[in-house]
């Protein structure tokens, strides 16, 4: 078994097991074995708060490893790391400061970005956020990094994919627009190429939805 909690919606978490769960090795080279439908996805547990969905989360992969029945290979549910708890400073490109988030995952929900590349912004493996931002762990000086980002060649330079996008449901219907395909990707945790072959017609769908450019 493999027990996981999320705020986002069912389809996005679940992903059809494409690429979400690459960290978690075991369950993903199991998932690659037998295919996503081989296995049965339930909903355990609803409109639990972040805290009571973590001691849950945790009690219940306790049970499972205790039982040899486990995916999950640690016993806690901060498989993040503490780093990603601690408070983060979101600054614009020119330095100015524009508010304190209360972990990596609040910078996520507020930012519609995702949780990997986001973490890679505040310890500095990635330069901006967006192009729009500059993270760095509260009270952390951003100096370096406001030079990095300056110096930076993609810096405020338009994408080759830099056209706004709009996801779409199987009927057609416009669920949610994106400045570019880059952001787009990032807010459903797929690679950017295969969502740009799908606003290009080369695939169906990308993510679990459809997708286009915006004329």
């Amino acid at each position: 078994m493999y027990i996981g909690i999320t705020s986002r919606t069912l389809k996005l978490r679940w992903g059809n097991g494409d690429s979400q769960y690459r960290k978690c090795v075991c369950f993903y080279e199991a998932l690659r074995k037998y295919g996503w439908d081989s296995f049965e996805h339930l909903v355990l547990y609803e409109g639990l708060s972040k805290k009571e969905a973590e001691t849950k989360e945790t009690e219940l992969i306790r049970e499972n490893i205790a039982k040899g029945i486990s995916y999950n290979i640690r016993e806690d549910n901060d498989y993040l790391g503490n780093l990603r708890k601690r408070s983060v400073d979101v600054y614009d490109l020119d330095g100015n400061y524009i508010e304190t988030c209360e972990s990596i995952h609040d910078v996520c929900i507020k930012y519609h970005s995702g949780e990997t590349h986001t973490y890679y912004c505040v310890t500095g493996v990635k330069k901006t956020l967006k192009r729009k931002y500059i993270l760095a762990f509260h009270g952390d000086d951003v100096t370096k990094k406001l030079a990095e980002a300056k110096i930076d060649r993609r810096y405020k330079t338009p994408a080759h994919n830099r056209r706004k996008v709009q996801m779409l449901s199987d009927d057609g219907k416009v669920l949610k627009s994106f400045e570019s395909a880059t952001e787009a990707a990032e807010f459903i945790n797929v690679k950017v190429g295969n969502l740009v072959w799908c606003c290009k017609g080369k695939r169906k769908s990308c993510g679990g939805y459809k997708w286009s450019y915006v004329s």
